[in-house]
């Protein structure tokens, strides 16, 4: 389809018997994110279920920093 697309002249020609699905038309690339989101024809960006909802999942316990006297030493082999 690439290919077709890249030659003018193949383009031409089968125009004519494009005309149920427009798979020979270029589409525009969308130019921001808000483009792409709002072209979601098939509304699979949408969070019907709250599945992307964090606020109730319990907060994740503080890290902690490791120092010198809990970092493994080198041992040299025998």
């Amino acid at each position: 389809l690439e290919g077709i697309r890249a030659d003018p002249e193949k383009l031409e020609k089968l125009k004519a018997l494009d005309t149920e699905f427009g798979l020979l038309t270029r589409e525009e690339a969308p130019q921001s994110i808000d483009d792409v989101l709002a072209s979601d024809e098939f509304n699979l960006l949408d969070d019907g279920y709250g599945i992307t909802d964090v606020s109730r999942l319990p907060a994740a316990p503080p890290r902690t920093i490791a120092t010198p006297e809990s970092v493994a030493k080198r041992e040299k082999a025998k």
